[in-house]
This record gives structure tokens, C-alpha cells and sequence, in this order.
């Protein structure tokens, strides 16, 4: 059946839709503004590192929503459409980072510290190539990689956890959904999941 919508109710939705993003960038912001404020205070690396995860985070979920088009960069049609799949890996990349960081690299181990920065650096070499060639092969690496990060991720999460400390496990629990919501973008690129409200909202629900 066909269902012809009113224009004001249609209106209202999307007036409704913007007022939500608009709380949830908003809360965004205020996080990269208190994260930066205690990383100077406090002269913290963990907060540096938190407020430039939370960054490339929103502005990669803007890149995604669209909000970011209309908003951030209505007048680079080019940088829109290369956006998702440059911000999405250096979110992986920072919160791998960030995760290390917090956790701390003696707590990680040698092996976990060292693995990770090369999986950041070998991510880095195949966000250029995806972004000036891209390629089914470049999309297919990134998303291997975007794999390898969350299994590095839960590992560093394991290690923190058996840690004992109180924050140390308040930190896993924190990180555990966005793991798994990470685990959404990977499955779509390899075709294991189709295009729904939980591939779309999944990451910003995380």
C-alpha cells in the first residue's frame, strides 16, 4: 500500500531528527571541550589522547549522517565523499591509541604496545592509498585492519580487566560497546551484513 505523508508532519520529523543530532554533537563537543581543558590542566596525555578519539569520532559519524555534508562541508562535494572511509580508519587508529595509552604500555605488554603501533602505521598507508586509488583491494585491507584493530582492541581490553585496578575496568566496560559496535562497519564491507537502521545508527547507538 501506498502512504502519502502530510508535508508537516514530514516537516516535524525532520525538525525532531535535528534536534536529536544536534544534542548528540552537542554532547560530543562538550566532551572534547572538558577532555582538552583537563589535558592542559592536569598536563595529561590520556585526556589529549581521549579529546582527539572523541573528535575524529564525531566528525566521522557527522561524515556518515550526513551532518556533516550539510553542515561542516556543504561546499566540498569531494571531501564529502571521501570522508567515511578517511575519518572512520584514523578513529580506529586514535582509539587504539587512546586504549593504549590509558591502559598504560607496561600493563599492554610488549607484544599487544608493539603490534599496535604497527597496525596504526600500516593503517595510515592504506588510508592514502584508499583515498588517492581507491580500489576493492583498498577497501577490502582497511577493513581487514579495522578487524585486526578490534581484536587488539578487546585484547588490550582482556589485559585491563585482569588488571585488577578499579579505573582499569571501568575503562573496559566503557570501551566493550564501541568494540562491538565497530564490528558493524566490518561486516558491512565484507558483505556479511545488509544496509539497515542498526548499520547506520549502529556506531552513534555504541
Amino acid at each position: 500500500s501506498w502512504w502519502v505523508r502530510d508535508h508537516r508532519d514530514l516537516r516535524e520529523q525532520r525538525i525532531q531528527e535535528q534536534f536529536l543530532l544536534g544534542a548528540y554533537f552537542g554532547m560530543a563537543l562538550l566532551l572534547v571541550v572538558v577532555a582538552s581543558a583537563n589535558a592542559v590542566v592536569f598536563r595529561d596525555p590520556s585526556f589529549a589522547a581521549y579529546a582527539i578519539y572523541i573528535s575524529l569520532l564525531g566528525l566521522s559519524l557527522a561524515a556518515s549522517l550526513g551532518v556533516g555534508g550539510q553542515f561542516l562541508w556543504p561546499d566540498s562535494a569531494r571531501w564529502n565523499q571521501a570522508s567515511q572511509f578517511c575519518l572512520l580508519p584514523l578513529v580506529g587508529i586514535a582509539g587504539l591509541l587512546f586504549l593504549r595509552q590509558v591502559i598504560q604500555p607496561r600493563r599492554v605488554g610488549r607484544t599487544l604496545s608493539g603490534l599496535t603501533t604497527l597496525v596504526c602505521l600500516v593503517w595510515l598507508v592504506v588510508v592514502a592509498w584508499d583515498v588517492t586509488a581507491p580500489s576493492d583491494a583498498s577497501l577490502h585491507a582497511s577493513t581487514a585492519l579495522g578487524a585486526v584493530t578490534i581484536g587488539l582492541g578487546l585484547a588490550m581490553t582482556l589485559r585491563a580487566w585482569q588488571a585488577g585496578d578499579r579505573w582499569a575496568r571501568w575503562v573496559a566496560l566503557g570501551v566493550c560497546p564501541v568494540l562491538l559496535g565497530s564490528l558493524i562497519p566490518v561486516l558491512r564491507n565484507f558483505n556479511l551484513l545488509e544496509s539497515d537502521f542498526l548499520s547506520q545508527y549502529g556506531m552513534v547507538i555504541a
